[in-house]
């Protein structure tokens, strides 16, 4: 069995996965709360997920958004530091998350979450590496 630590925003930051890791170091994979797929990554959000800050831990970065261009952008700043996968976030219900048509808000648009997820798989880092291991 495998053990996830689910983000929690505001809570679940380097120190508390940290504590978390010490206690409980049978978690294998935590997730980061949500960041904005955006054009530019913030200082606090490089912070908490700068590898200095999380010791041992498998760390996947959740992006959050609506557009291609946005998410395949975070994709590779996250590559530059270092990441190899990320949690696309579709299922948020929060409120004011749905209300940006963000997390679960996207699934009323089936056809556009197709089209935005083709973009992304088809132009993220390492998508070639995908098509050929789908091959074999």
């Amino acid at each position: 069995m495998l053990f996830y630590l689910a983000p929690m925003e505001g809570i679940t930051g380097y120190i508390v996965r940290n504590a978390y890791a010490h206690y409980f170091p049978y978690i294998d994979k935590y997730f980061t709360p949500f960041i904005p797929a955006a054009k530019k990554m913030s200082k606090k959000i490089k912070r908490d997920l700068a590898a200095e800050n999380n010791g041992q831990i498998r760390l996947v970065p959740q992006l959050i958004g609506n557009r291609a261009d946005e998410f395949l952008m975070m994709i590779r700043q996250l590559e530059d530091l270092g990441f190899t996968s990320v949690n696309l976030n579709f299922g948020c219900p929060s409120g004011t998350v749905v209300s940006k048509r963000k997390g679960a808000g996207f699934l009323e648009e089936p056809e556009e979450l197709e089209m935005l997820l083709e973009e992304v798989l088809e132009n993220s880092p390492r998508s070639e590496e995908r098509r050929v291991g789908k091959e074999c």
